[in-house]
């Protein structure tokens, strides 16, 4: 009986924490293995690692929007990076705290391990924060000195403020 008990229990958490199955709406949040995931809504097509603003709107189906960046009158914004990639317009899910694989651009300005990221007003990916400021959202683990790849950061899971530039 005991054996059945784990085994059921077993079934009941990969059922609850399925993130490779399409949410059913916007907004659930799940926690895994020290990471926090939200549902959003894509109004196209988004890949795995793209970072993304997470606004909240009155939409039915969409009332967790992700969008590039864009700077708002609102401060502390939420910041996710996609876990699920779409290839329509749909709902899919978002990691917003703890590590994973995003899209680092490190042309412009070269990223070392270590250095805070944030995603500015009309991009996809996360920039060098010269220092850790309001916009800092994440940690770059892996460095990139060349154009937009997929690189691990460490999400820091906080409401930021998305500037117009870097």
């Amino acid at each position: 009986m005991g054996s059945m008990n784990r085994k059921i229990t077993k079934t009941i958490s990969e059922v609850l924490v399925d993130l490779t199955s399409t949410p059913m709406s916007c907004g659930i949040e799940k926690f895994l293995n020290g990471k926090r995931y939200i549902s959003g809504y894509s109004a196209d097509a988004i890949a795995l690692g793209d970072v993304q603003h997470l606004s909240r709107t009155a939409t039915s189906g969409q009332e967790v929007t992700a969008v590039d960046g864009a700077t708002n009158a609102i401060a502390e914004q939420q910041i996710g990076v996609c876990v699920k990639a779409l290839t329509a317009a749909g709902i899919t899910w978002f990691l917003v705290a703890g590590l994973c694989e995003a899209f680092v651009d490190g042309d412009s300005v070269d990223v070392a391990a270590g250095d805070f990221l944030q995603l500015i007003n009309g991009d996809d990916d996360f920039v060098q924060d010269a220092v850790e400021s309001v916009s800092s959202s994440a940690i770059a683990v892996d460095a990139n000195a060349a154009a937009a790849a997929l690189k691990t950061v460490l999400l820091l899971g906080r409401l930021v403020d998305i500037p117009a530039a870097a």
